[in-house]
């Protein structure tokens, strides 16, 4: 077994975005680019799951960010080295950022389109959030495909990101405060439900303002894992709206509400990144 219990006092800077089987192209490039455009401090690097599964690379990583896919994909691919490694270098002291597929993999529990045509229902075992991830929130969703893609409105609690900062947070970088809500691209993600018994260790960072059953569902956590941390997302704030087909029927009405809100979501994204200890943006 890989140690990770010194992670926490590396001076890496390296960021490692997971890419093999399971994995969404554009949801990579969305993440893997988005990523180098904010954080010129640090090495952006690919990371494949046999990389993950020998596990010498992730002694050197600030931050582990998995995106868009199919999170079957990915536990195939990691088998369960790969998923042990994760885990420990996340309680060693190490980061862990899970968008959509990415999030879905990092919780005890999944409940994907359950009694749909594409349901996935099951026990994940990294569990870094001690609840349910329940999916899709919006409507619609087909893969390969946007016909699911909706402009998620998320609203920030930013006392809660003040209080996670102050206290958790060895860097004295600025959080912002008054994060205006922001719409950002949805396609296939999920909300967290957990009871009080293990709410613990998570607090809520931000609720969809605009679900179709009109219920605030969770769509970002932050998720205290031993001396490490996780954040998971339903929705994709790493794509960006200028990088998006217009001439999709399904985005015409997603890009216009994306682009609305360019600039909380530049906020909104600089902030998670601080809570993973992410510095120096």
């Amino acid at each position: 077994m890989v140690g990770f219990r010194h992670i926490c006092n590396s001076m890496e800077k390296n960021i490692f975005v997971y890419h093999g089987k399971g994995v969404s192209k554009e949801a990579t490039e969305m993440l893997f680019e988005s990523l180098k455009t904010i954080c010129g401090h640090y090495k952006i690097s690919l990371i494949s799951p046999e990389e993950i599964r020998k596990g010498d690379l992730l002694r050197t990583a600030a931050l582990l960010a998995i995106g868009g896919g199919y999170d079957t994909g990915y536990i195939q691919a990691l088998q369960s080295d790969g998923i042990r490694n994760i885990k420990n270098y996340v309680e060693g002291g190490g980061s862990y950022l899970g968008i959509c597929a990415g999030a879905y993999l990092a919780c005890r529990r999944i409940e994907f389109d359950k009694g749909g045509k594409f349901e996935v229902c099951g026990s994940r075992d990294l569990g870094f959030f001690p609840g349910v991830c329940i999916g899709p929130t919006f409507p619609g969703f087909l893969y390969d495909s946007e016909a699911g893609a909706h402009a998620a409105q998320i609203k920030t609690d930013d006392s809660m990101v003040t209080k996670i900062s102050s206290t958790d947070q060895g860097s004295k970088d600025i959080i912002p405060k008054d994060i205006p809500d922001t719409y950002l691209y949805f396609n296939g993600g999920g909300h967290f439900t957990l009871d009080d018994k293990t709410s613990q260790n998570v607090k809520i960072i931000a609720r969809y303002n605009n679900s179709p059953d009109g219920i605030p569902h969770p769509a970002v956590v932050w998720c205290k894992v031993g001396r490490g941390v996780a954040v998971l997302s339903g929705p994709h704030f790493e794509y960006i709206a200028d990088k998006l087909d217009p001439s999709i029927v399904y985005l015409k009405t997603v890009i216009p509400k994306m682009k609305q809100t360019l600039l909380s979501r530049d906020i909104f994204y600089r902030t998670i990144l601080k809570l993973l200890k992410i510095s120096k943006l």
